[in-house]
């Protein structure tokens, strides 16, 4: 049951998820008054937070499984709701104390604005490797149910960044969007963590991944496939950055820009998640050749 509910439900959590970053970056642009400074910081914070939560989040799928998977989940939005809910406030009140500080400073508008964004970030990052692992049919399937699940988020995703950009804002102000996100966190949260209570339909816990430590890929193999991700997400972003400046001085309003670029980009990657996913399980005897195509037609 859960697993027809959970694509619906992964595309709301992906829309609150926007619906804050939208917000945050124009509550920082009326703070700091320009428009790419407060790009690059909610980006850069949001990112940062993504992270460090993932890989928080896969150290407890290791630790649980089924329906303590399912409940800790459900926890994990449920906690987003109630910290997300008083962003829009906090970063405000840091507008405020920065606007009485003589000596402005970029370096401590980015290190306070971060911590008030990182909290949530962190818990949103926290969702994916425990979504992936809650959701894979098989390890033969693994690819396309990343594809299902986590294309399902960043499509709500792209939708929350154009709307919030467009409508919400206009229709119920940056402290509106805030409890909206909030009230979505909170609905998709109280889901899974009654459901993680009630229900049996999750296989017993496999206790022996934990018992046992995991074989260590080849060490050559592990730094480079890291530092390609690294470069990747860094040529990624600062595309998104370069592009954001230049639609800046052509396309008006000014403030439309920014979940305009969002809506594209996250329509591309969830896009691309879905049928990567499926190109996977079928070339995975080819991959690491797949994998060069890839980066090859992203370099073009």
């Amino acid at each position: 049951m859960l697993r027809i509910i959970a694509v619906p439900l992964f595309f709301l959590s992906g829309f609150s998820s926007l619906i804050y970053q939208v917000a945050w970056q124009r509550v920082l642009t009326q703070e700091i008054a320009v428009d790419a400074v407060s790009v690059a910081i909610v980006v850069a914070s949001f990112l940062v937070g993504l992270g460090l939560g993932a890989r928080a989040g896969g150290w407890v799928t290791l630790r649980l499984d089924g329906q303590a998977l399912c409940r800790f989940y459900g926890g994990v939005e449920l906690l987003t709701a109630v910290i997300g809910a008083g962003t829009i406030t906090a970063l405000r009140a840091v507008g405020q104390v920065l606007a009485n500080v003589e000596t402005q400073s970029l370096a401590l508008d980015t290190t306070l604005s971060l911590g008030v964004i990182f909290v949530p970030t962190f818990l949103m990052g926290m969702t994916t490797p425990m979504v992936l692992h809650m959701f894979r049919r098989s390890l033969a399937e693994l690819g396309a149910s990343v594809g299902i699940y986590y294309g399902a988020n960043i499509f709500g995703a792209a939708l929350g960044a154009l709307l919030t950009g467009f409508v919400l804002i206009e229709l119920f102000g940056l402290s509106g969007c805030g409890y909206i996100a909030a009230g979505l966190n909170l609905f998709v949260g109280l889901v899974f963590y009654l459901y993680g209570r009630r229900s049996a339909d999750f296989p017993d816990a496999d206790v022996s991944r934990v018992a046992e430590s995991p074989p260590r890929p080849d060490r050559t193999r592990a730094v480079l496939i890291a530092v390609t991700c690294i470069a990747f997400g860094f040529v990624t972003l600062s595309f998104e950055m370069i592009l954001f400046r230049l639609y800046s001085h052509y396309l008006f309003p000014e403030a439309t820009v920014f979940p305009m670029m969002l809506c594209a980009f996250l329509m591309a990657m969830g896009t691309a998640q879905v049928v990567g996913g499926r190109l996977v399980d079928l070339l995975s005897s080819r991959l690491a050749v797949f994998a060069q195509v890839v980066f090859l037609v992203a370099i073009v």
